[in-house]
């Protein structure tokens, strides 16, 4: 194995070992980690009811609502828009990301 062929981390620049071409994730453990508890504190702020960014954090977010063009009614998440990248959007990663909106379970949601 080359040094060509180890990944490093997109943060702290890590080596964090050799994986399969396009499999290969963009932070090592520990970056995964601070990634994760730095959103959890974002989410924790965030009032219940409130839409984000699973990847960030952001708010900054815009999901595929199905609608009723003859008496403009919207189905809100009719089949689960929110947990399925495809059919939303973060304008903080500028990519296709999974959304989740702040419930109980997020911390005290205040």
């Amino acid at each position: 194995m080359s040094a060509a062929d180890i990944a490093h981390c997109g943060t702290c620049d890590r080596a964090i070992g050799s994986y399969a071409p396009g499999h290969m994730p963009d932070l090592c453990p520990v970056c995964i980690e601070a990634e994760r508890v730095r959103v959890a504190a974002l989410v924790a702020t965030y009032e219940l009811g409130t839409v984000y960014c699973t990847d960030c954090g952001s708010t900054n977010v815009q999901a595929a609502m199905w609608v009723c063009p003859n008496d403009d009614d919207y189905v809100q998440d009719p089949f689960g828009t929110f947990g399925h990248e495809l059919n939303s959007w973060c304008e903080g990663c500028e990519d296709h990301t999974r959304l989740r909106m702040v419930d109980e379970t997020d911390g005290d949601g205040s």
